[in-house]
């Protein structure tokens, strides 16, 4: 007999599983099923309805961040229950580089104290990183935050990926870079090859790109770009 999970509950546990499948090599076979099982969950937790909502929700969820689950195998043929059905995972646009040497070669870092008998396998295939007890934060409208870096290069052994926050010197405030920058202008080039010059600005759609071309003192007009995502 399954646990008693409200729809919410289910899709965020969903949403958990796309770092597992971002983190799975490109081509890899799996089901649903067995991704709940590598993530720790255990076969009694849930009943048939849960997992096919948890299967349906996990299809939104990767195709939402560039992760496409092939279960064309399947198809036209009556096989067994969906979330026993393997798929290929293809997340090339979706894996996790290091910001310092370009490894797709990254850990999840885990902070407390973790149950080390659920992640051993993901410690010892260097998914997941240990990141120790102490955890580091602040208080957003009366919210803990968690400032700590998410990820970790096997690499470089370098450690990545803070929340998006802009943090006051006196740690009175914080807020989130995403609500504060609504626009971003860099140029590249150079004098004999004039320059470009580019506006990311962020709208109701996405982005709104604006590009100005400049040769030896000739002023080209801007081209615009919607970016919606």
């Amino acid at each position: 007999m399954g646990e008693n999970y409200s729809k919410t509950d289910l899709r965020e546990i969903a949403g958990y599983l796309i770092d597992d499948l971002r983190e799975c090599e490109d081509g890899t076979c799996i089901t649903t099923y067995q991704l709940l099982c590598e993530a720790g969950y255990e076969d009694e937790e849930f009943d048939e309805a849960n997992l096919m909502e948890i299967h349906a929700a996990l299809l939104k969820a990767a195709k939402a961040n560039h992760i496409t689950l092939d279960m064309s195998a399947h198809e036209y043929s009556f096989e067994g229950l969906v979330y026993n059905l393997d798929y290929i995972v293809h997340n090339k646009k979706a894996q996790i580089k290091c910001p310092y040497c370009g490894c797709t070669n990254t850990a999840r870092i885990i902070y407390g104290m973790p149950v080390y008998s659920k992640i051993q396998k993901k410690l010892e295939s260097g998914k997941v990183h240990i990141g120790g007890c102490e955890i580091d934060g602040i208080l957003i409208k009366g919210e803990f935050v968690q400032t700590d870096p998410e990820r970790y290069c096997n690499a470089c052994k370098k450690k990545f990926s803070r929340p998006p926050l802009l943090i006051a010197k006196d740690h009175s405030s914080a807020e989130d870079i995403r609500d504060v920058v609504t626009s971003i202008n860099f140029s590249y080039g150079g004098y004999f090859g004039g320059f470009v010059d580019i506006t990311i600005r962020k709208n109701d759609k996405g982005a709104l790109v604006k590009s100005n071309h400049t040769h030896h003192g000739l002023y080209m007009p801007a081209e615009k770009t919607d970016i919606n995502r």
